[in-house]
């Protein structure tokens, strides 16, 4: 079973984006449709048929505006939804009489009511997809899979009228256009927000021809005013090298006049920088307490290092109980190294009492989301009836996953399954080839047992050894 050695991660977050302080000022409405700006973002909605507050909403995001991206909003008084967040849902749409599935993920859940929930599920919406709709009368949609997802939806389908969308779209596009063609004077007008949007079009590309010594300009005229995210964004700049020249010290500054703005990113960043000595002196006991701060702001992989802090007492003091507590707000959020991690706790009774089944739960978690760890573990609680009934088929399904994904463990049980029979046919080549591919990754065990079926395959090769009568000397 895997051990809390990840360490921290080193992700650093991409560019954030800003609110628009003059949302909403422009809105519009035809037959079952309705347009509205957001922050720097266009959006062309129609209401549920069978419940208003389900949404079919497209998006066009500012320098982009050829481009839409599906945000379709439901809504539930099932509990439990946050712990799907991350996680991939299959909708089925039906224009017509033609069907299509997209895979969409679900991304922000809030509670609306004591006992209402909201979820948002986004993807891009294709050519195929906004033809059809430009064709239709109504779109139907169903969440269809996965089965535990979908069953957590009172009404898992709507239809939405298509009455007005094509003139909803072409007038989405006119207010994208629009709003793009005011960022440059405004900004030019000394408009710190508009600096900002200018920096973050030149940084993506998108309305004007990349250009990250541009962003990096516009980035410090709006970081300078004391814009949160401008100052964050503008260490992103520096930590890369992206528009000026790679400067670690500098980054630091920025993150810092973000950070002690509040910004959960910044705050993420610089508690990074402290644990790496990047741009100031290591100090971990600087970095905990940066990542707390982040990770009091719902931040899941700051949730995720804080609990890795309390586990191997790195800038405080050691406490399982508080590690095992910061795992848990991570993995609800879906981040899979924490759902793995506390499995691992449940399995060995660290920070809470033992409980096999909840840690299969988690590792269940964190192993359908592609963690090969998770999937390796996963299969040792099958091979060995802990927390769910034993169960060999289900101990190679595991281990295959984490197998093909090239870990060497998972890679020495599947050859041990082979060899044996256990979950599959016996099969020693198909054991062979896993043995071979563990033991190249260094594992002794995998090589020990791949040199032992070659001994006894040489061994039958050569057939049985001759044998000499007694006392018939020459």
């Amino acid at each position: 079973m895997k051990k809390m050695d990840f360490g921290l991660r080193t992700l650093f977050f991409c560019f954030a984006m800003m609110p628009y302080a003059n949302a909403g000022e422009n809105s519009w409405e035809y037959k079952d449709w309705s347009v509205s700006t957001d922050s720097e973002t266009v959006h062309y909605a129609a209401n549920g048929n069978t419940v208003h507050g389900h949404k079919f909403r497209l998006i066009k995001q500012v320098g982009q505006c050829d481009r839409d991206l599906l945000l379709i909003t439901w809504s539930t008084h099932e509990k439990g939804l946050e712990n799907f967040k991350g996680s991939n849902a299959t909708f089925q749409f039906q224009i017509g009489n033609t069907r299509l599935q997209r895979e969409s993920m679900l991304g922000l859940v809030g509670n609306l009511t004591s006992y209402l929930t909201l979820a948002n599920f986004g993807l891009v919406a294709d050519e195929k997809l906004i033809s059809l709709l430009e064709k239709g009368h109504a779109i139907e949609a169903t969440i269809i899979a996965p089965e535990e997802l979908a069953g957590k939806f009172d009404i898992p389908e709507d239809s939405f009228s298509l009455d007005g969308f094509i003139a909803a779209k072409l007038k989405s596009r006119e207010f994208c256009e629009e709003f793009a063609s005011r960022v440059r004077p405004l900004a030019e007008q000394g408009d710190a927000e508009f600096q900002f949007r200018l920096g973050f079009m030149y940084a993506k590309g998108k309305g004007v021809a990349r250009d990250y010594s541009q962003a990096v300009e516009w980035f410090r005229k709006a970081a300078e005013q004391g814009v949160a995210v401008a100052q964050y964004n503008l260490g992103i700049m520096y930590h890369g090298g992206e528009g000026v020249a790679q400067d670690d010290v500098q980054a630091v500054k920025w993150w810092r006049k973000a950070a002690e703005q509040g910004d959960a990113e910044a705050q993420h960043n610089l508690s990074l920088a402290y644990s790496r000595g990047e741009g100031v002196a290591q100090d971990d006991v600087q970095a905990a307490a940066w990542t707390r701060k982040a990770a009091e702001q719902e931040v899941a992989v700051a949730q995720y290092n804080l609990g890795f802090m309390y586990a191997k007492g790195q800038g405080v003091a050691q406490d399982d109980v508080q590690a095992a507590a910061w795992f848990r707000k991570a993995a609800e959020q879906g981040d899979a190294d924490a759902q793995h991690n506390l499995g691992f706790m449940y399995a060995k009774g660290q920070g809470v009492a033992r409980d096999y089944s909840q840690a299969v739960e988690w590792f269940r978690k964190a192993a359908e989301q592609g963690d090969a760890d998770a999937q390796y573990t996963l299969g040792f609680m099958y091979a060995n009836g802990q927390g769910v009934a034993q169960d060999w088929i289900q101990a190679v399904v595991w281990t295959r996953k984490a197998a093909e994904q090239g870990h060497a463990k998972a890679q020495r049980n599947l050859g041990f399954a082979y060899r044996h029979g256990k979950g599959v046919a016996e099969d020693y080549m198909q054991a062979m080839v896993w043995l071979g591919r563990a033991a190249e990754q260094g594992d002794e065990k995998a090589q020990k047992s791949l040199d032992s079926m070659f001994d006894l395959a040489r061994e039958a090769l050569a057939g049985p050894k001759p044998r000499w009568s007694k006392g018939t000397g020459l």
